[in-house]
């Protein structure tokens, strides 16, 4: 996850990126479906049937959940955190032009540890079904 295209030259890394974004649009253009970053909300701006969601959580948080969930020691924890932060930011600013967490380029922005995953899960449902009116 710290090489979000791999650990290759740049050339192989902007054929993934080609790939991805073919692979993508695909997806979108064939039905419904979820993509979990890989700057899909960049690729797919132009679209009108989507919902750019940045779903995050304070560090302490974060850290947290690599310690009790992933079992890991608090310094490897650390800094995979910090090296996973950098190489996504990093990744989307080159493709995208803009950070991963910019509210512009967002429809809905939530913070999982104020309801958890169950609870951001529902939550996102219900925008879901309200914004593409299906029936509950």
């Amino acid at each position: 996850m710290s090489y979000p295209l791999g650990m290759g030259t740049t050339e192989i890394q902007d054929t993934i990126y080609s790939t991805q974004k073919k692979v993508i649009i695909d997806l979108a253009e064939k039905e419904s479906c979820i993509i979990v970053g890989r700057c899909a909300d960049y690729i797919l701006n132009d679209y009108k049937n989507i919902i750019n969601v940045f779903i995050y959580a304070p560090y302490t948080d974060r850290l947290r959940n690599c310690v009790e969930s992933l079992n890991m020691q608090p310094d490897e924890a650390k800094k995979m955190i910090a090296d996973i932060d950098k190489a996504r930011e990093a990744y989307h600013k080159h493709y995208c032009g803009y950070s991963m967490s910019d509210k512009d380029h967002k429809h809905v922005m939530l913070d999982s540890s104020l309801l958890g995953v169950d609870g951001t899960c529902e939550v996102l449902v219900n925008i879901i079904q309200n914004k593409f009116n299906i029936k509950k």
